[in-house]
C-alpha cells in the first residue's frame, strides 16, 4: 500500500480514537494527502471498537442515536446507549444486530430515557 504524502504535512499522522468511548486505541493513522488539512492530534477514523468496547460488546448492544434512519452514521449525534443483549431481544423483539451495533432515531432515545428515568 502506498501513501501519498501531504504537500505541507508529510505523512500527516493522527492518534486513532474509539468511536464508542472516545478513548485512544493505541494506533496511529498516517493520513498523508488523503486528509486535506493538517490532521488533528486525535481523530475517530472508523467504527472498529477499542479492546475495552469489544469486551463490552460481548454482553451489550450499542444503540447509536442518529437523526436519520437512511444514513445513520452520517447523522449520528454521539449519544450511545449500551443495552444488554437479552434486553435488546426482549424490547425490540428481533434478533441481535450484526457486530452488536444498532442505530436508533432521536424520538426512540427520548422514549427509552423517559421509561428508564421517569420524572
Amino acid at each position: 500500500m502506498s501513501l501519498r504524502l501531504h504537500q505541507k504535512h508529510g505523512v500527516n499522522p493522527t492518534i486513532c480514537q474509539c468511536y464508542f468511548c472516545g478513548n485512544d486505541k493505541n494506533e496511529i493513522a498516517l493520513l498523508g494527502a488523503a486528509y486535506k488539512e493538517e490532521a488533528p492530534m486525535k481523530m475517530i477514523i472508523d467504527l472498529e471498537p477499542c479492546e475495552a468496547c469489544k469486551e463490552r460488546m460481548e454482553t451489550f448492544v450499542a444503540l447509536i442515536e442518529s437523526e436519520s434512519s437512511s444514513m445513520p452514521l452520517k447523522y449520528a449525534t454521539g449519544q450511545i446507549i449500551w443495552l444488554k443483549k437479552e434486553a435488546f431481544v426482549k424490547v425490540f423483539n428481533c434478533p441481535l444486530p450484526p457486530k452488536g451495533i444498532a442505530f436508533i432515531e432521536l424520538d426512540a432515545v427520548k422514549k427509552i430515557q423517559a421509561m428508564a428515568c421517569p420524572a
